[in-house]
């Protein structure tokens, strides 16, 4: 048996040996397969439309049949030279489609060892350099393999390109803007922006937007092979609104998707926004690259709503803009009812990080927000090494609602929380503003400075309240200074004042609610506030002051208080703890007039009206 076996090894070696040798003779000295490599364009059409201005991405691979017994790398191209052979096969007279309006993305396409699909490329399709309308050929070809010899290219793969025209009048200039007159053509606002440079347009009529399912503009430039947003070519907007108004629109987010560029003189009525994050105008505007640039000027909007839909906390929603990155507001007007479970949700903006609002209005009521409510602004965040956020000359009108069982409300009449640096001079707030948690404040509720803030020439008039005898931290200015033991930088309010009514607990005043570390300076101000119901709290504690609530940690904490009139209507101490903050050139107590004692304490006339009971700021702000 092991020699029949042994018989049968050696048969089968012979005749392998005899069939190479054969093939040998006949002339083959390898039995190695080439490869035959295709290009393939994935979800090509026959004629590709590209709208003016616009990059449309398509991924490219190439297919081998068999599959290579060497890896390759292959890099794609086009061949300008089959133009002509493709028009004489076709009877066609295209043109080739200009250098500039595509591009393959960089790299080599990677075919493995006896794989049939290479990984994916791109092959981007620009609206630039074209005639409208006209189509032209690109023959995209292998212009290079390397890894083996063993391969055979099987031809061109043939791309019909048309640029898509524009109907609008104009052309997108600051002389020569495009000239809006109806949906449609709003509509194409997004295809006709321009990478890396300003695209002007105008309204010349007003828009009714109802039962129209719009998407918002993106103005955020997008790299076409790694899908990045690129900001170095953003495509900048000027929308003149020319007084015209946009009527009944609706969608998720915003008109704007992100906002870069400006919006001026524009009307939004009756809006009605959903999502995640949303605004009216916007739900991302501005940059930090660039925080002094106008986002917004004479935008108006009124009688709309923004109500936030979805799960996650990092939601912004704001009455005009979600999430300002920098830049200006000036001159604005929001009346609107903004609804939202989510933190920072403002009435005019959610959240901002850099820049400037200046003489901006809002009309309405912010409600249900977990934390982080304002009137104006939800959450005021500045970087480290950021200049300071300027608010000046701004207004609210209304109640900011705060019904959410979290421990924190944070909510204010026109700013929810400062963290980092800011300046607050000129605004006001006449409405109520209500807590659910620790920390709210008629004007802001709380402040965690990193160098400074300052809040000047300002006032509160409503009713201030907590219904929760176990929160703390409501003042009928500010909640909360320095919250926080990395942000102890110094926090000065002058010629500011308060009225109204604190209804709540503990550490709570008619001025200040608490300070827990860092420097405080009051100046020329005065607390009128009722604070007759203010009860103890389930500990029978009341800790309740005229100018101040509480202090919390007295060896981390410099307060200065001078010039102020604690009008004690409800025989409140000046401060909690008492001696906390010193009396002297300060007044406590109830005889004259608020103006009578303000007098006496010689407060810049040039700043303040005397001539009434109660002192008022003059309006020394344009």
């Amino acid at each position: 048996m092991k020699k029949l076996t042994s018989f049968l090894l050696i048969l089968a070696t012979c005749l392998m040996v005899f069939s190479c040798k054969k093939d040998e003779a006949a002339g083959g000295g390898s039995t190695s397969k080439v490869a035959v490599l295709s290009i393939v364009v994935n979800d090509l059409p026959a004629i590709v439309e590209v709208p003016q201005h616009q990059t449309l991405p398509f991924e490219t691979q190439v297919a081998s049949n068999p599959g290579p017994e060497s890896a390759l790398q292959i890099t794609l191209g086009a061949d300008e030279s089959l133009v002509a052979s493709y028009n004489a096969a076709h009877g066609t007279s295209y043109q080739m489609l200009p250098a500039t309006a595509f591009e393959f993305s960089s790299g080599q396409l990677l075919l493995s060892r006896y794989n049939k699909k290479s990984t994916k490329g791109s092959l981007s399709l620009k609206g630039e350099d074209c005639t409208p309308d006209q189509v032209y050929l690109l023959p995209v070809v292998i212009k290079a393999v390397s890894g083996s010899a063993a391969y055979e290219k099987s031809g061109a793969a043939y791309v019909l390109v048309k640029v898509t025209g524009s109907t609008v009048e104009g052309s997108g200039t600051q002389a020569d803007p495009y000239l809006i007159t109806n949906v449609e053509e709003l509509a194409q606002i997004e295809y006709l922006l321009v990478p890396a440079q300003t695209t002007y347009f105008k309204l010349m009529d007003n828009i009714d937007m109802e039962d129209v399912e719009w998407t918002g503009i993106d103005c955020v430039y997008y790299d076409p092979t790694t899908f990045e947003p690129d900001e170095s070519k953003t495509k900048l907007i000027s929308l003149d609104g020319n007084g015209k108004k946009i009527s009944n629109f609706s969608g998720k987010g915003g008109f704007f998707t992100t906002l870069r560029g400006n919006v001026q003189n524009l009307t939004f009525d009756q809006a009605t926004i959903t999502g995640g994050s949303a605004g009216v105008l916007a739900r991302q505007a501005g940059s930090n690259a660039t925080p002094t640039v106008l986002i917004a000027k004479n935008v108006t909007v009124t009688n709309s709503t923004v109500t936030s839909t979805g799960d996650g906390s990092a939601q912004r929603n704001g009455g005009l803009i979600s999430h300002m990155l920098g830049g200006v507001v000036e001159n604005c007007s929001v009346s609107a009812t903004v609804e939202s479970d989510k933190p920072q949700t403002g009435g005019v903006i959610g959240r901002m990080e850099a820049g400037s609002v200046i003489n901006t209005t809002f009309t309405g009521d912010v409600t249900k927000s977990s934390y982080y409510e304002g009137g104006l602004i939800g959450m005021l965040l500045t970087g480290e090494d950021a200049s300071p956020v300027v608010i000046r000359g701004c207004r609210v009108v209304g109640n900011v609602t705060n019904v959410s069982d979290n421990n924190y409300s944070r909510a204010g009449g026109l700013i929810g929380q400062i963290e980092g640096d800011a300046t607050i001079e000129g605004c006001s707030v006449s409405g109520n503003v209500s807590g659910n948690g620790h920390f709210a404040g008629g004007l802001i509720g709380v402040i965690k400075s990193r160098n400074s803030v300052t809040v000047s020439k300002s006032w509160y008039s409503g009713t201030l309240s907590n219904p929760d005898q176990n929160k703390a931290g409501y003042g009928s200015l500010i909640g909360r200074v320095a919250d926080g033991t990395n942000l102890v930088g110094s926090v000065t309010i002058s010629n500011c004042y308060a009225t109204g009514k604190l209804k709540g607990f503990r550490w709570s005043s008619g001025f200040v609610g608490d300070i827990e570390r860092g420097a405080l300076t009051i100046v020329n101000g005065y607390s009128s506030v009722d604070l007759s119901e203010m009860k103890p709290d389930t500990n029978g504690n009341v800790e309740v002051g005229i100018v101040l609530g509480k202090v919390r940690e007295p060896v981390y904490t410099t307060i200065s208080c001078n010039g102020f009139v604690a009008w004690n209507l409800t025989e409140r101490d000046f401060c909690f703890p008492d001696g906390a903050v010193s009396l002297t050139g300060n007044y406590y107590g109830s005889e004259g007039t608020v103006s009578e004692q303000a007098t006496a304490l010689h407060w810049d006339t040039s700043i303040w009206d005397l001539s009434g009971n109660q002192p008022t700021l003059k309006p020394t702000l344009n």
